[in-house]
């Protein structure tokens, strides 16, 4: 992980923030409302496959959550 994800993915007080891997690398960090819609933050744009393969992946973490 960069230095430039590193601070966005661990805060000051060392909490570290719900992180995706795409391909082995944290490309996103991701949050739930209080519904339980799951929201993906990516760094960059993600290429189409891999938007669809985290969306996917997304979908099943709400219905998990729930």
């Amino acid at each position: 992980m960069s230095d430039e994800i590193r601070k966005k993915v661990i805060g000051k007080n060392g909490d570290v923030a719900q992180t995706v891997l795409v391909d082995g690398f944290v490309a996103a960090t991701w949050s739930v409302d209080p519904k339980g819609k799951v929201t993906v933050h990516p760094f960059a744009p993600l290429p189409r496959v891999w938007r669809r393969e985290v969306a996917d992946e997304a979908a099943r973490l709400e219905v998990w959550l729930r």
